[in-house]
């Protein structure tokens, strides 16, 4: 039985991951007696050399996980990040409804009783939006200059500013300031964190890891939700404040844990730091080859500068030219669906929305939906690699869209005291399948699709186009919402339908499904034109040459 065919049986750790290495390793090697190294490329030569191929290409996901164990600790880690960011998106929609916040920054009032400004509310998190956009379109570029844990010091740096600013903010313009160095800082996390973790990550494993970059996003979103249930007293609002010393603080031993990563070095042509950092990755695992390693992923890189010669070079007018295009597109569309499917509307007004139905405690109800959340990431990590992306996306966009339109109807029919219950139910069910679906998966796409040489313009571009509609949903919810502007309330729900309608139909139609793909079966899937439909049963010539060498191997 093949390797391809899982032909390695489950006895101890160590022994299953030697044989599976050894045997690939001793097949690996008898095809390279065939070939030259990659610098000779079979030119003035009939046939052209096969490209590298590392032995541990085909390993079985489970196994992976044990092989490159350390590889797993540093995304987990780098990961850590979102927490931050899944803190700071909280923050701003829930403490709103805090008694002491609105006693400090309420600046309307009639009759005895003070309240917020709906314009700065909505302001309070477009401001952040503008900020994400900055980030996300800044961070790319000193990502691809000075490289990714560059960055990674760089919004530490800007979250910490952020957080001074809020610890002695005490009028909206100042508050606004904050948010715009909070919207600064995840806007470079979100351009960094998935393109760090999709270069050091195996194939097989990048849509799990990818996956905990959501995971810890949502862990924040619920301890945002928990320090806003336990504060008290007049400066109550700043207890979750401090809270965010405790997560940049954990930040700061990790960058000097985990190293550069390979494919920056590599773009760089810097051969012997990219060896360096593979090393410190993977160079306890038995059967490794730095410069085999090296040459896969050398390889890769000269392949795609092939494809693109034409360019003079990677600048963002080539995420629109040809098959990049359509890239760009796809990196897009999944994360930009968490704002059409209601994103601003349902999570970041949970507790305006309860309040509204006499909910006893607000905050309370919160946390439950918080937890929900987090608990449907969790199931993400095994359903993403199990299911594939394209089913996990559609069915729970649909569940997004359905939801939306309940709870536009249930607040359309006249002279009905909507029971606090329904609308807590409401509200998990839509959380449910958002945290199932473009929560996790829209990172995945994200960090995925683009070719390596442009994925951190590609993932910085797209997460900033995100963040242009979500400066518009995010300043404009507020005053749908309020009785100082429209006073839409529930029936807000309506827009939100029709927006991921939609995006649902657009992604439908544009969005494929890659699971189990390398980035080399992506750039050839994507040069060859494949429609979106027939991108699972298409066979790469990789996967077409695996399937000869089986053959080949079984027949001997």
């Amino acid at each position: 039985m093949s390797i391809a065919d899982g032909g390695i049986r489950d006895v101890t750790l160590q022994s299953e991951r030697m044989e599976w290495v050894d045997q690939d390793i001793k097949t690996h090697h008898e095809h390279l007696e065939k070939t030259k190294s990659l610098g000779n490329e079979g030119e003035g030569e009939g046939d052209q050399a096969p490209p590298p191929e590392s032995p541990f290409k085909h390993m079985p996901r489970r196994k992976a996980a044990k092989v490159f164990w350390k590889v797993v600790i540093c995304c987990v880690m780098v990961a850590w990040t979102a927490i931050m960011d899944g803190f700071l998106i909280t923050i701003p929609g829930s403490i709103v409804a805090n008694t002491y916040f609105i006693k400090q920054f309420a600046t309307v009032c009639s009759k005895g009783s003070c309240a917020l400004d709906a314009r700065y509310v909505g302001a309070f998190t477009g401001v952040q939006s503008v900020g994400q956009i900055i980030g996300m379109l800044g961070g790319p570029i000193t990502s691809d200059m000075f490289g990714r844990k560059f960055n990674l010091a760089m919004l530490t740096v800007i979250l910490s500013i952020g957080v001074i600013l809020e610890l002695v903010a005490k009028t909206n313009p100042v508050w606004l300031v904050a948010r715009l160095f909070a919207g600064w800082g995840t806007g470079i996390a979100q351009s960094t964190i998935p393109v760090y973790i999709s270069e050091i990550a195996p194939h097989m494993l990048r849509g799990a890891l990818l996956a905990t970059y959501n995971f810890w996003f949502g862990v924040g979103q619920f301890a945002g939700a928990i320090a806003l249930q336990v504060a008290t007293g007049l400066v109550g609002y700043k207890q979750p404040i401090y809270a965010q010393w405790v997560f940049i603080g954990v930040m700061v031993p990790v960058w000097f844990i985990i190293p550069e990563t390979p494919w920056y070095y590599i773009n760089k042509n810097q051969p012997e730091k990219a060896k360096r950092s593979m090393r410190y990755l993977n160079g306890s695992i038995k059967g490794y080859d730095v410069d085999l390693e090296y040459r896969v992923l050398n390889y890769e890189r000269e392949l795609q500068e092939r494809m693109a010669r034409e360019a003079a070079s990677a600048g963002y007018t080539e995420l629109f030219k040809g098959s990049n295009g359509r890239r760009t597109w796809i990196s897009w569309l999944p994360l930009q669906f968490q704002g059409l499917g209601g994103l601003s509307f349902v999570l970041s007004y949970t507790t305006y929305f309860f309040q509204l139905a006499g909910v006893p405690n607000p905050f309370l109800g919160n946390v439950i939906v918080k937890t929900l959340q987090l608990s449907a990431q969790i199931v993400s990590f095994y359903n993403i690699e199990k299911f594939g992306r394209r089913p996990l996306l559609l069915i729970g966009g649909m569940g997004m869209m359905l939801m939306n339109l309940a709870i536009a109807i249930v607040g359309t029919i006249p002279n009905w005291q909507i029971p606090g219950g329904l609308v807590v139910a409401l509200f998990c069910i839509w959380t449910w399948s958002y945290s199932s679906s473009c929560a996790p998966i829209g990172y995945c796409y994200l960090a995925e699709i683009s070719t390596p040489r442009l994925r951190a313009k590609t993932a910085g571009f797209a997460a900033a186009c995100t963040a242009c509609v979500g400066i518009v949903t995010n300043f404009c919810t507020p005053l749908l919402l309020s009785t100082q502007a429209a006073g839409w309330s529930y029936k807000t729900g309506y827009l939100f339908f029709g927006t991921s309608l939609l995006g649902w139909i657009a992604m439908f139609f544009t969005v494929p499904e890659v699971r189990g793909r390398t980035y080399e079966d992506l750039d050839e899937l994507f040069e060859a034109k494949v429609p979106t439909r027939k991108f699972p049963q298409t066979k790469t010539k990789g996967q077409l040459e695996r399937e000869r060498e089986g053959a080949d191997g079984q027949e001997a």
